[in-house]
């Protein structure tokens, strides 16, 4: 069978069911038309044959377009219309609309759910549902700081001129914690104009230290590069506010930087703040720069050692610690220790999901990005071919051998070839 032409129409006096009208051809010189109506509610689908037997190609148009414009005086309205090889799928759009309408009912009923308010929002602003403006920014403060961040990240997507006032209003608080204010400046950058842009990244050089407030206008490549090579501790504090600024006379230094500077205490902090921007301003060249180096650079410590503590009651014996060895040490502002196996694995993951979603989206910014990770990759990134080997048990146990390809430990890179 194949499909001739395909109408899909949308009820406007209920919003839950639509219609698809099908033009098959069933064998040479021989059509039928296929009627679905689907309810979105309880996913019900109804399927009819409008042509008792097979039909002309002539009869089987005239069917369908009687019955479209049948449908059409009963108030359902066109979708798309599709014909031949160019056929349109219909079913991702009543996916997508089956998910917008959850998602806002979701933002609008504020009440205990299996679905945690945090992943409704963010989901709002990964696929810019527009309608959900109001119902974030009426959700704004209902909880945690977190909640705040992921609503101000998701208004940066999906928001318009009317979530300006409130973002600027969030960053010249002095009470917003840093990472809210931090991405409340990304997303006034995403909806402001040029002059508001312009303004805001004036006043972020102005609150740097007077010197690099200096070099950060300045167009001396090797003045800004050897301040952070002497002066590390200053310019690494505020790494992330340079990166922020992002205006041309910096911007190939700070490539730079990235390329090389080490995944440690005392540096590590800005340079995850800095993934987290890029990966949000859609950024591909600092996005696959540091994509790549969590790939390359292994992780510093294992936080997943646990403590021992000595029990008097116990027989006087050390008993295991439920706590992780290091987890006093990263709740301090400061901690001397940075960028575990852990979070490396995390981040690894964290690229290709952030990548997955944009394919899935058929965000042309997946297209951008994928490619400037791959070029980052060169013959000389092969590593020595291993060998796994396991025990296996099936009644008797023998060895089991896995060899692995050079480039095999590069998750990224093996799920967009």
């Amino acid at each position: 069978m194949n499909l001739i032409k395909r109408a899909t129409l949308h009820s406007q006096n209920n919003s839950d069911s639509n219609c698809e009208i099908n033009l098959w051809q069933v064998e040479e010189k021989k059509y039928e038309v296929i009627f679905i109506q689907k309810v979105l509610k309880g996913y019900y689908y109804k399927v009819d044959t409008k042509t008792k037997e097979t039909v002309s190609l002539a009869e089987a148009e005239k069917i369908f377009n009687r019955f479209v414009g049948d449908l059409k005086k009963r108030g359902y309205i066109d979708i798309f219309l599709t014909s031949d090889d160019s056929m349109s799928i219909s079913q991702p759009f009543f996916d997508d609309v089956k998910r917008k309408q959850t998602i806002l009912e979701r933002l609008e009923n504020n009440k205990p759910s299996k679905w945690k308010l945090e992943r409704a929002i963010w989901r709002a602003g990964e696929l810019k549902i527009k309608e959900a403006t109001p119902l974030l920014i009426n959700l704004l403060g209902t909880g945690d700081d977190l909640r705040d961040y992921c609503i101000v990240w998701a208004l940066g997507w999906c928001g318009d001129q009317s979530a300006i006032a409130i973002l600027t209003e969030l960053y010249e608080n002095s009470q917003t914690p840093e990472f809210v204010n931090r991405i409340a400046f990304e997303a006034l950058l995403k909806l402001g104009d040029e002059g508001l842009k312009a303004t805001l990244q004036a006043e972020l050089i102005a609150s740097l230290p007077l010197e690099l407030g200096r070099l950060a206008r300045t167009s001396s490549s090797e003045l800004f590069e050897e301040f952070a090579v002497n002066h590390s501790y200053y310019f690494f504090a505020v790494f992330e506010k340079l990166y922020q600024v992002d205006n041309p006379y910096i911007r190939a230094s700070i490539l730079k930087i990235l390329r090389s500077v080490p995944f440690q205490a005392n540096y590590f902090r800005s340079i995850r703040r800095i993934f987290k921007i890029a990966e949000y301003r859609r950024d591909a060249e600092v996005f696959a720069i540091l994509a790549y180096r969590f790939e390359r650079v292994l992780g510093n410590f294992n936080n997943d050692l646990l403590t021992f503590s000595w029990e008097e009651e116990e027989e006087k014996k050390y008993q295991l610690d439920k706590r992780r060895v290091y987890d006093d040490e990263l709740k301090k502002p400061y901690p001397i220790v940075a960028y575990s196996y852990q979070t490396q694995q995390y981040l690894r993951r964290r690229v290709w999901r952030s990548l997955k979603r944009l394919g899935e989206m058929g965000d042309a910014n997946y297209i951008t990005m994928a490619v400037a990770i791959l070029l980052e990759y060169s013959d000389r990134d092969e590593v020595v071919s291993r060998r796994s080997q396991f025990s296996q048990w099936d009644n008797y146990t023998r060895d089991i051998k896995q060899y692995w390809d050079r480039y095999a430990d590069y998750l990224t890179f093996n799920h967009i070839l």
